[in-house]
């Protein structure tokens, strides 16, 4: 796969507000798996289906891929074999360029 120019995260509100707080936007995953989960425009709708099903109040954060370096990489995922965008370390602010509300993601 060829890097993309933008990359998204979903994100519940209450973490992108948290993120706005200590400047810095991270996850769970970061500190578990050592990496923030994105993911390209095409593999939004799958991400959202099988991970945030029947959540409200999400978000949809923009990023412009280029402002990452060298903690951007593409992973296949173990189920799948698909690469996705990992962000390796703690998100800069700056890197988002937009922040979008998400419709209800479907029933649980």
């Amino acid at each position: 796969m060829n890097a993309v120019a933008r990359i998204y995260i979903v994100s519940p509100r209450d973490r992108w507000e948290a993120a706005q707080r200590a400047g810095e936007f991270v996850t769970p995953s970061l500190a578990s798996e050592g990496f923030i989960h994105a993911a390209t425009r095409e593999q939004v709708p799958g991400v959202l289906q099988r991970h945030f099903s029947g959540q409200v109040d999400l978000l949809l954060l923009e990023v412009d891929a280029a402002k990452l370096g060298d903690s951007l990489r593409y992973e296949a995922s173990p189920r799948s074999g698909e690469l996705f965008p990992h962000i390796r370390s703690a998100l800069p602010l700056a890197a988002v360029l937009s922040i979008n509300a998400l419709p209800f993601a479907g029933p649980a």
